[in-house]
């Protein structure tokens, strides 16, 4: 089997895959977090490629653009799509292999397109804007950088994400803007965003347990024996 690189967003998504592989005896992966941003997920990917990897998997959380998605949904791409409208496609027989395997192991998955987006989109009626406008299922950050990755290196593609905030969620100004480039919370500028904008308050515990919940899933996956290492 062809080696793996892994890129994910935050830190805390690639503490996932190395706690797996590490409980399931694998060697260690080729992986790196990208933060929150398209460009550094493709310089990612391919420091990967140089480093020995011959396949490439976007590992992370995701927002639903769908509104039958609900918090934990896992979502196996079939293709990313751009603003442009460009789309470049993921290895369909991997996803497919990958998709049955997680099945087995009492994990169900959803395909469908995902979006590359610039940035987080926070809007409820915006998110419906773009899936009416693209028929993309999610949207993500760093996809769109490992696809370019993938595609430049003519390697096979695998998109793997939990929904993490669901189509019907207005994301809270407040946790955007206290959320750094690497996608970690900064307690500081938390507090002073929440002095600002006070009646965000009330929504940070649903926000986070839907994150919780995609984390969840995000873990199941890693840790399925034939599941993300499957044929390693």
């Amino acid at each position: 089997m062809k080696p793996l690189g892994i890129v994910t967003g935050l830190a805390a998504e690639a503490a996932i895959v190395e706690q797996a592989a590490l409980q399931l005896g694998r060697p260690r992966p080729r992986l790196a977090a990208a933060g929150a941003d398209m460009r550094r997920a493709q310089a990612a990917a391919e420091r990967l490629l140089r480093q020995g990897a011959r396949r490439l998997i976007s590992f992370g959380l995701c927002g639903g653009l769908d509104p039958t998605l609900r918090p934990g949904d896992l979502v196996l791409a079939e293709e990313v799509v751009f603003a442009d409208g460009r789309r470049l496609a993921c290895d369909a027989a991997g996803r497919t292999a990958l998709a049955e395997r997680l099945a087995a192991a009492g994990i169900p998955s959803v395909g469908g397109r995902l979006l590359a987006h610039h940035a987080l989109v926070a809007d409820a009626a915006e998110k419906r804007r773009l899936f009416e406008a693209t028929g993309a299922h999610a949207v993500d950050t760093e996809s769109g950088g490992v696809a370019r990755a993938a595609e430049a290196g003519k390697v096979p593609l695998l998109i793997v994400r939990a929904v993490a905030d669901p189509a019907r969620r207005r994301l809270p100004q407040a946790a955007l803007a206290a959320t750094d480039k690497d996608g970690a919370v900064r307690p500081g500028a938390l507090l002073a965003a929440l002095c600002r904008r006070p009646w965000e308050l009330a929504a940070l515990p649903g926000l986070a347990r839907d994150a919780a919940c995609a984390k969840r899933t995000l873990t199941r996956v890693a840790n399925a024996p034939d599941g993300l290492f499957g044929g390693d």
